[in-house]
């Protein structure tokens, strides 16, 4: 293939055209050694898997590290079942099957309420650590195991011997004195040592925003000690009339009793001017009118005979000399052209409506029309004499009240705290988790990364014990371990909180950095809220565990925390060659054909259908989803007349860009009855050979509906051809009853 080379044209935007364009010589590909979808799909085979998967033997012969063979239950022979993610539906197995699995896990029970001889050398060792806080030892100290969990639960020690405590046999204690949870851990540990440079890395890059926080809160911090001991000092310390004084110019900012101080001072017998600066500079002890006047009483004084009457603000202001009133006028009206009755009517005490009621005297000279205009000039007259401006009645001030709601907004404690939340932006996340508001944050990252992932590429039996059982092109059911999940993931928080602490990481190791192990993008919308994220992960946060819950019963998308999930397994290369393809479960419905016979088939109801909420893959070939089923509700009944037919697991190939083709056949197919049947075996087409329509004739067994417009014989046009080799898309559903045990 040649390059393309580029020359400068003319022009005004000087564009470059290129002279040689590039071609293919020769281009080649190849298609996959199996078929299309169908084909693919009809080699996956619906079986229970093997029991063994999920679990292999542990030797506890020779624990190590000085603590005791686990010798009893005896017929375990000194071995345990170390498990992993997922395991064999444990109701779906037989009677036998379950004691077996029952006595594996309930190994520590023959000596209860006594614990097991292994748990107590184990709870020995383990609170080593508390005991060296209390006393230094007197020889070499011993490197004790960790205690997973302790910071989340708060605890330095574990107690399987008292059985008076209910939290003696809680998760802490299962996880830290079971070997298989401790492995389980172990493995969270490992995965963090793997990866620590990583996870620090995406660690701080979170974290910016905090430290830039904490100097601000820090600063802040020494802000409020120093202005604490200045206020006791200066401020608390002061009388109250003279703190109310001193604090005059921050009243308009203070509220006290829902309004500010100084709209209470305006609205008492206190003038506002005795808080002014020139005020307190003129009454100052031996001012110059302090002397003059003879008072030797500071402005404290001042203000507090006011607010107590003796001592009036300024005198009450009298009717200026010479000023004139009605009855002035009245008795410079000439008597002889007014009425003696209408005279002595003159009154200031009456109202402009008692004036209209007057009848006009019929002697008054000018006739009506100046009656009436006098009379109406008298009721103007007496309406605006009449207005009157209230004096409004003010009250002695609270002094103690407005002193103490000054002080209290002033008090550094309160004052600089508050200012410094409303400066000091912190994301939400580190918000919601905040105890004390005015303190160093103690943020934790958080990583929304699908830990299955670092567990299987560790290896695969560590995140599937046997999972080489499970056979190539098969489809089978298994369900979640959720005490394996939740070990490991404390294991992962236990060892990532020792990680933040070794490099100064501002938190206090109780974060739940991890909470997602499996996958849950494909559920999530393209850009999820934070609710969305937290309603699909797989635990709560550790330290909000109970003290009185078992490990086990912290499922984060249950109610009550401890129900398996049904997961979906399936091997083979059809999701690697069609990862788009559509996996659901449907709800199945018992229908009775025409013998008298009952068979399941698809509920087309709205809301039979179910997602799967999680998703995790093992390299090359096996995928697992889960859903929100139990094995007990997968399988149903299979009693018809008990109505509940389970459900199906439904494998669709996505409907896309139209495909043509024709279907793979081993050996001699059957006639086809339909034009879907169709197979290159049918033709007789030697590989890698084209068609020819006038060499080969095909008739169908049943050429009904639309099949009857299409025929294959050397007149067959383009479109009868088309329809012939559609490759129509592919359903295909599988009840679970067939893949378990």
């Amino acid at each position: 293939m040649r390059p393309a080379r580029f020359s400068r044209r003319g022009g005004r935007g000087g564009c470059r055209l290129p002279e040689c364009f590039p071609y293919y010589h020769r281009f080649r590909f190849r298609t996959g050694a199996l078929g299309d979808f169908e084909q693919l799909v009809k080699l996956l085979q619906p079986q229970p898997v093997d029991k063994r998967v999920g679990v292999r033997d542990m030797d506890v012969n020779h624990p190590g590290s000085g603590l005791p063979a686990i010798e009893l239950p005896e017929q375990l022979a000194g071995v345990l079942k170390l498990g992993g993610a997922l395991r064999v539906p444990l109701d779906s197995l037989a009677p036998a099957d379950q004691e077996e699995v029952l006595a594996y896990d309930q190994w520590d029970e023959e000596l209860y309420p006594d614990p097991h001889p292994f748990q107590q050398a184990m709870a020995a060792r383990l609170n080593l650590a508390d005991e060296y806080q209390q006393q230094a030892p007197a020889g070499d100290p011993v490197v004790t195991s960790p205690l997973y969990g302790r910071w989340h639960a708060l605890t330095r020690r574990v107690e399987p011997g008292n059985t008076s405590d209910p939290t003696s046999r809680n998760w802490v204690h299962e996880l830290n004195l079971d070997p298989r949870f401790r492995v389980a851990a172990g493995l969270g540990t490992r995965v963090i040592q793997k990866g620590q440079e990583d996870y620090m890395t995406a660690a701080w890059e979170q974290v910016g925003e905090v430290i830039a926080a904490n100097n601000q809160l820090r600063l802040a911090q020494v802000a409020k000690s120093v202005s604490t001991c200045l206020y006791d000092k200066h401020i608390a310390s002061l009388a109250t009339t003279d703190a109310f004084l001193l604090t005059a110019p921050v009243h308009r900012r203070v509220l006290s009793a829902g309004v500010t101080v100084h709209k209470r001072v305006a609205d008492s017998v206190v003038p506002s001017a005795v808080t002014s600066a020139q005020f307190r500079r003129l009454t100052r002890p031996g001012a110059t009118i302090m002397k003059r006047l003879g008072l030797a009483s500071a402005a404290s004084a001042i203000v507090e005979a006011i607010n107590a009457g003796t001592l009036p603000a300024a005198p009450a202001k009298p009717r200026p000399d010479g000023a004139g009133t009605l009855a002035d006028v009245a008795g410079h009206l000439d008597a002889a052209n007014v009425p003696k009755p209408h005279i002595e009517t003159l009154d200031e005490r009456q109202t402009p409506k008692q004036i209209e009621e007057i009848e006009p005297s019929p002697e008054y000279p000018g006739g009506d029309d100046a009656r009436k205009a006098f009379g109406q000039a008298l009721v103007d007259v007496y309406t605006y004499t009449s207005v009157e401006f209230k004096v409004p009645e003010k009250s002695p001030l609270d002094l103690a009240g407005v002193v103490a709601s000054t002080l209290e907004a002033l008090d550094p404690a309160t004052s600089i705290p508050k200012r410094t939340q409303q400066t000091v932006q912190l994301p939400a996340w580190v918000q919601a988790d905040m105890v004390e508001t005015f303190a160093p944050v103690m943020a934790y990252p958080v990583f929304d990364l699908p830990m299955y992932k670092p567990l299987s590429e560790l290896s695969a039996e560590l995140f599937l014990p046997q999972i080489h059982l499970i056979p190539q092109n098969s489809l089978t059911l298994l369900e979640t371990n959720q005490k394996f999940v939740e070990a490991y993931m404390v294991g992962l928080d236990h060892e990532m909180g020792r990680e933040l602490l070794w490099r100064e990481y501002p938190c206090d190791q109780r974060g739940s950095y991890f909470r997602q192990f499996w996958d849950v993008d494909s559920v999530l919308p393209a850009s999820p809220q934070e609710a969305e994220r937290e309603a699909l992960r797989d635990i709560p946060k550790i330290h909000q565990w109970s003290k009185l819950s078992e490990l086990g019963e912290h499922d984060h998308r249950e109610a009550d925390g401890d129900a398996a999930q049904i997961v979906l397994v399936v091997r083979g290369e059809l999701l690697k060659r069609y990862p788009t393809a559509v996996l659901y479960a449907q709800k199945a419905v018992w229908h009775q054909k025409p013998g008298g016979a009952y068979e399941r088939r698809l509920d087309p109801a709205p809301g039979a259908v179910r997602v799967p909420l999680f998703e995790a893959k093992v390299d090359p070939d096996i995928y697992f989803l889960g859903f929100d089923l139990t094995a007990a509700d997968a399988a149903g009944d299979p009693d018809p007349l008990q109505g509940d037919a389970g459900w199906f697991f439904v494998i669709q190939e996505r409907p896309g860009e139209p495909r043509f083709g024709l279907d793979e056949a081993e050996d001699s197919p059957p006639p086809p009855q339909t034009w879907n049947d169709l197979t290159w075996a049918h033709l007789g087409t030697p590989s890698g050979a084209s068609i020819n329509l006038s060499q080969t004739s095909i008739t169908l067994g049943n050429p009904g509906g639309e099949d009857a417009q299409a025929s294959w014989d050397a007149n067959t046009n383009s479109a009868e051809l088309a329809y012939i080799l559609y490759q129509v898309p592919v359903l295909v559903a599988v009840h679970a009853s067939r893949m378990l045990p």
